[in-house]
C-alpha cells in the first residue's frame, strides 16, 4: 500500500475499510499504552529517548526540557548524568 494516500493508484474513488482501520488502530492503542506504561515503570534517560527518536543528545534534551515546560514530564530520582524522566500522571495530579 502507498505510503501517502494521493500516492494511491485510484486515491479520487479511495475509500478505508473500517474493519481493518480499527484493528491496526486498537492494536496500536494498546502497545502505546504498554510502552507508557513501561517508560513510567523505569524511566527513562536523554540517551534513550535520542536513541527511540533517532536524534542527537542535545535535540532529545531540548525536546524532553520543552516536555517539563510543559508538565508532561517530570525528572526523577538524582540530576546530572543519573536524571530520568516519566510521564505525569495527569489522572493523580
Amino acid at each position: 500500500m502507498p505510503k501517502s494516500i494521493f500516492n494511491h493508484k485510484h486515491w479520487p474513488h479511495f475509500t478505508w475499510d473500517d474493519r481493518r482501520i480499527n484493528a491496526v488502530f486498537g492494536e496500536v492503542k494498546l502497545l502505546q499504552g504498554k510502552m507508557v506504561g513501561q517508560m513510567n515503570a523505569l524511566g527513562f534517560t536523554t540517551k534513550a529517548e535520542a536513541t527511540l527518536t533517532k536524534v542527537s543528545s542535545d535535540t532529545a534534551l531540548r525536546d524532553i526540557k520543552d516536555l517539563i515546560e510543559k508538565s508532561i514530564l517530570r525528572e526523577t530520582g538524582e540530576g546530572g548524568r543519573s536524571v530520568k524522566y516519566e510521564l505525569v500522571d495527569f489522572v493523580n495530579i
